[in-house]
């Protein structure tokens, strides 16, 4: 397939591997035979786009959600941010163009948009965005708007959206009334986009991440070193001690939670001008797993840790139906920067078989990963982008990248 030109940047590339180990064997790391782990390959998958790639015209992708078939739909607001919508990339990297309007559905015309979106078991896309008179933006299986009443105000700025499993749905924003914009607010919408005018939004610390624990009912909001429990029955903010986790002095890039109720809290921490590709883990009412890498986290992720400006830098977690964790970000190859995926047991030891000795790297010059997602095939997809240097920055970057990889 020949490269596709839409008003957005992002670039496809698929890896394939098979599941790994969530009990592994001993050592450092889980190899084919520890512990029953399956071999995992960690290789590109040439079928998929052009050679394992699909790429888009320069623009900004905010977020992607994957459904059950594999389908992508990438959030993207033009570069001039004249516009912000939704791509469809159907299983095989193709856009989907039976969906909206050629493969897309406008969320603001103004451009005006954070990323934050979800989709059920429907099909159904759920986006949020601050521009006015818009809020939370619904779209059909086939791409149709579906008429809501999104209840967001203009200077509310949505962070994060989780859905429950009974369609409804809650958004993290953050607005201009709040103090430095460390804390937000959380509301509560239905299965239909509109907002539970039963509920009044409730205050959280912050959300630069957000994950719901439903067997618990419980919804985590992460913001800078802090890690809040917001209770959905009771609908308090606590439970973690004294109410957060302070862990180190550095913004939380990604959290997941898995099967047991354990939160998984990802971060780059600055320790005596040593930066630290970090993964917490914290059991539900807060407390470090101690079997977890060392003592409850895991350092050295995408190799040394270092004080130089190359350090490796961590930017997303997922956990996956085995407690296999998938860990996302940037490591140094020879003085560049490129995409690396880390695999790892739910003890914290790196699954040897995936990639090369656990880590999977992109060749792309400047690249990094930045959101992961599963699928109901067990394929990993990882959104980042690359930007055609061996450094990494947000300015003008040359492409994004969706990584998919067999879990």
């Amino acid at each position: 397939m020949s490269a596709i030109r839409l008003s957005c940047a992002a670039a496809l590339v698929a890896i394939t591997a098979c599941s790994g180990g969530g009990g592994g064997g001993g050592g450092g790391g889980v190899s084919p035979g520890d512990g029953g782990a399956v071999a995992a390959s960690g290789k590109l998958d040439v079928s998929y786009g052009t050679s394992g790639k699909v790429t888009f015209a320069p623009a900004i992708t905010q977020n992607v959600v994957v459904d059950g078939e594999g389908n992508a739909f990438v959030g993207v607001e033009t570069a001039d941010q004249s516009q912000a919508y939704v791509v469809k990339l159907d299983a095989s990297g193709n856009v989907a163009t039976a969906y909206g309007d050629a493969g897309r559905v406008v969320v603001s015309p103004n451009g005006v948009w954070a990323g934050a979106m979800t989709i059920d078991a429907a099909g159904n896309l759920y986006a949020a965005t601050h521009d006015p008179g818009v809020g939370v933006v619904q779209f059909d299986a086939l791409g149709h708007r579906v008429p809501s009443v999104g209840g967001l105000s203009a200077s509310a700025l949505p962070a994060a959206m989780v859905r429950l499993s009974d369609g409804t749905f809650y958004v993290a924003v953050v607005g201009s009334g709040f103090t430095g914009q460390t804390f937000s607010v959380l509301f509560k919408y239905d299965r239909n986009g509109r907002p539970d005018t039963s509920q009044a939004g409730a205050s959280i610390g912050g959300a630069t991440a957000l994950v719901v624990d439903e067997a618990r009912g419980a919804v985590y909001a992460a913001y800078r070193a802090t890690l809040n429990r917001f209770d959905i029955a009771t609908r308090t903010v606590g439970g973690l001690g004294t109410g957060f986790i302070s862990v180190c002095g550095a913004a939380p890039v990604g959290m997941d939670v898995d099967s047991a109720g354990n939160v998984y809290f990802a971060t780059t921490c600055g320790d005596g001008g040593v930066l630290r590709a970090t993964i917490w883990k914290f059991d539900p009412l807060g407390h470090l797993v101690g079997t977890f890498g060392s003592n409850g986290f895991r350092t050295g992720i995408f190799g040394p840790d270092s004080a130089a400006t190359m350090a490796p830098r961590v930017e997303f977690v997922r956990v996956g139906p085995d407690g296999s964790v998938y860990v996302g970000g940037a490591s140094d190859q020879d003085g560049c920067y490129k995409l690396t995926i880390a695999k790892m047991d739910s003890q914290g030891r790196d699954v040897t078989s995936f990639g090369v000795g656990g880590r999977l790297v992109l060749d792309a010059p400047g690249s990094t990963a930045t959101k992961i997602e599963l699928d109901g095939h067990g394929r990993l997809y990882a959104l980042g982008y690359s930007n055609g240097t061996c450094t990494i920055t947000s300015i003008t970057p040359r492409s994004f990248l969706l990584v998919r990889a067999s879990a």
